[in-house]
Formats: structure tokens, C-alpha cells, sequence
């Protein structure tokens, strides 16, 4: 039933969170084609007075669909969240012959495929875009070669495995912890009968603000600690490694909480508009 569940929420999702990765793709096709153009013409002596104000608008524009792909698919999935589960819509969704935990579950699965989905489109569009500055500066990255292989080769040589690693494991934990973060709030939002949206908004803030804080203080002391020890400037950036851990357990372990407390709601103390 669970997977029935996921099969239905990706149907009834997938169009808004899609369509905002697409265009993001296809803008930063077109500002890394506008570069080649631009680079292109001015080899060849055509001296094209439009391209260079057209690459910095697209430029502009690639950037506002940067932010609008981040926060719009969590915007979207939220609201779908909130309207399914509390509004009118969500007499129809608490009818189905499920439990609380699966209904949770299933939503919370497809939330986290579509923040790791925009998170890949993100990289994917910022990959195509770098790509096409480094072919357009070919021979400027060429001179550079030299001192990118040495600090690459100083960077294994102090163990950036561990720091990629690290990275990656904060980054999957963020995946999870965003959808768990949506669902705590708007759950603990609902319960305040009058003002759901105002409390749902005032409790993302809030456990947003709680987590972060505790993070930056372990963090800091971690780092500094570190930097204290450190016997080589280039082992600083070993630094991160353990830092990015406390990062991903303490959003880990948020995630579990905030979920658990979720479930509890929704089973306890649900109540529709």
C-alpha cells in the first residue's frame, strides 16, 4: 500500500517541480550558447554589440532561476502538503485505509525525491554553465593548469576523500531533514485552530533557527579546536570533515524527531479545517 501511495503523490506532483528544473535547464543552455556566441564573434572580428548585455541579463535570469528552483519546489511541496492533509481535501486523504505512519511516509518519500531531484538539476545546470566558461576560456584555464593539479595533489595528500564524503553525507541527511522540517511544521501549525498558516510559518522559523544555532556552536568549537592543533595551514581544510558530520547528525536526528512528533499529531490530534 505504501508503494501505491508514492505512485500517486509523484502523479499528483510532478508537473510544478519539473517544469521549474526544465526551464532551469534550458536557461543555462542558453546563457552557456549566448557565451560561446559572444566569444565566438569577437574571435572573428564581428564584434556583435548585443550579446555582451544579453549573456549578463540571462546571466541575471539563470540566477533568479537558481533561487526560484530551490525554494519554489519546497514552496510547492509544502503548500501540497498542507492541503491534503488539513484542508478540505484532507477529509478525502484520512479516508483511505491506511495508517498515519504510511500516509506520513509516503509523503515524506516523495518530498525528499523531488528535493534530491532539483538538488541534481541544480548541479547539472551549474555543471553545463561551468562547462561552457571553461571551453570559452580554454586558454586561460590552460595557463592555470598547473597550480589547480598541485592543489588537487595537496588535496588528497590531506585527505579531501573525507571531506568529500562528509559533504555528500550532509547533503543526503539535508535532503531528509527538508522534508522533515515541512512536515514538523506545518503539523505543529495545525494546531493552532485559528492561525494554522501563521503557526505553521512561525514553527519552520523557529526549529530552523534551534537547529541552526546548535549546529553553528558545536561547529565552531569543532573548528576551532582544530585550528588550534593544526600544524600545517593546508590541514585546515580537514576542519570540515568532522564539522560537516555534527552537521548531518544533528539534522539527522531532527529529522527523526520532528517526524515521530508528526506522526503523533496527525494521529492524536489532527484537526481539518
Amino acid at each position: 500500500m505504501l508503494g501505491k501511495l508514492i505512485k500517486h503523490e509523484l502523479r499528483s506532483t510532478w508537473r510544478i517541480p519539473a517544469l521549474m528544473i526544465g526551464v532551469l535547464m534550458v536557461i543555462s543552455l542558453v546563457t552557456g550558447g549566448t557565451l560561446a556566441l559572444l566569444l565566438w564573434s569577437m574571435e572573428n572580428g564581428r564584434g556583435w554589440i548585443g550579446l555582451p548585455f544579453s549573456l549578463v541579463a540571462l546571466v541575471l535570469l539563470y540566477y533568479a532561476a537558481l533561487i526560484a528552483a530551490n525554494f519554489g519546489v519546497v514552496l510547492y511541496q509544502a503548500v501540497h502538503f498542507y492541503k491534503t492533509m488539513f484542508t478540505d481535501e484532507g477529509y478525502l486523504t484520512h479516508t483511505l485505509p491506511v495508517t498515519s505512519h504510511q500516509l506520513l511516509l509516503s509523503k515524506a518519500a516523495v518530498i525528499c525525491i523531488w528535493n534530491l531531484t532539483c538538488i541534481i538539476g541544480v548541479f547539472v545546470s551549474v555543471f553545463l554553465l561551468g562547462g561552457s566558461f571553461m571551453v570559452a576560456f580554454a586558454e586561460e584555464f590552460a595557463e592555470i593548469k598547473d597550480e589547480i593539479m598541485y592543489v588537487l595533489r595537496m588535496g588528497m595528500m590531506e585527505n579531501w576523500g573525507g571531506l568529500i564524503v562528509s559533504l555528500g553525507a550532509m547533503m543526503i541527511v539535508s535532503v531528509f531533514y527538508s522534508a522533515a522540517i515541512i512536515i514538523g511544521a506545518i503539523s505543529i501549525g495545525q494546531m493552532l485552530r485559528k492561525h494554522r498558516i501563521l503557526g505553521a510559518i512561525g514553527a519552520y522559523f523557529g526549529i530552523s533557527s534551534v537547529v541552526g544555532l546548535l549546529s553553528m556552536i558545536i561547529s565552531t568549537v569543532i573548528m576551532f579546536t582544530s585550528l588550534m592543533v593544526a600544524d600545517d595551514v593546508m590541514r585546515v581544510f580537514s576542519i570540515y570533515t568532522p564539522t560537516y558530520l555534527v552537521m548531518a547528525l544533528i539534522e539527522g536526528l531532527a529529522s527523526v524527531g520532528l517526524y515521530f512528533l508528526s506522526e503523533y499529531l496527525v494521529r492524536r490530534h489532527l484537526e481539518l479545517e
